[in-house]
């Protein structure tokens, strides 16, 4: 994945993403949207024009002794004609909170309605366990002149329908520089075997370099 792509998915998800956030209560949060997008991972899939109609609901509940769960609930309906339907749940502990230090465990189950493996990864039912450790100093919270950085170590196992499971590890990160409250600059990279990571199914590796700058002062719009 190239940073012009990234560029373009932000674009496209500007125009297409709608949700609601609802805090009932001080520490729970709940998100409930719709995102459109097009499947983009390789040139194939560009040319197949493979829309995504994502519809979501995430939920986080804090707590006072720094522990956390996460979980994501999503269906999407495709052009295609497939669908699909994903949970994604995380219970994790911070503990430190500056720079963030977090452990925790994954689970994530995804099934398709039609299994189409010659043309995207598609199976009847997908189930991935693993735990995690993950460092983040964020780019938002670095002052200017400061660096900013976030890594991330997971290890668990995949089970590809009824196949044997087959081990799991992702390792990511991201290293950059704040020049200013208007530029920055950072190299990222990727390494996962998780298959439900891409569309393909298969391990990679992603390397990248983005550099962003604000060229005016203040935003044209207003969130």
């Amino acid at each position: 994945m190239t940073s012009a792509k990234a560029e373009s998915d932000d674009y496209t998800q500007l125009l297409t993403d709608l949700s609601f956030n609802i805090k009932s209560f001080k520490l729970q949060t709940l998100d409930i949207g719709y995102k459109r997008q097009i499947e983009s991972f390789n040139a194939d899939l560009l040319d197949r024009e493979l829309v995504q109609n994502n519809y979501y609901a995430n939920y986080n509940l804090g707590t006072n002794f720094n522990l956390g769960w996460f979980t994501q609930l999503m269906h999407t309906s495709q052009n295609d004609g497939n669908k699909r339907n994903l949970l994604f749940t995380s219970l994790y502990y911070n503990i430190l909170p500056k720079p963030s230090v977090k452990v925790g465990f994954n689970y994530q189950y995804i099934t398709f309605k039609d299994q189409l493996p010659t043309v995207y990864f598609s199976p009847e039912k997908f189930n991935a366990y693993e735990v995690f450790i993950n460092l983040i100093k964020d780019e938002a919270a670095a002052k200017p002149k400061e660096w900013f950085y976030n890594a991330t170590a997971a290890f668990g196992y995949q089970y590809i329908e009824d196949d044997p499971k087959i081990t799991a590890y992702r390792i990511q990160g991201a290293f950059g520089y704040k020049f200013s409250e208007r530029s920055l600059l950072n190299v990222y990279g990727t390494r996962s075997n998780i298959a439900s990571a891409t569309a393909s199914g298969f391990t990679f590796t992603e390397i990248g370099l983005r550099f962003k700058w604000q060229f005016m002062k203040k935003a044209i719009f207003r969130k």
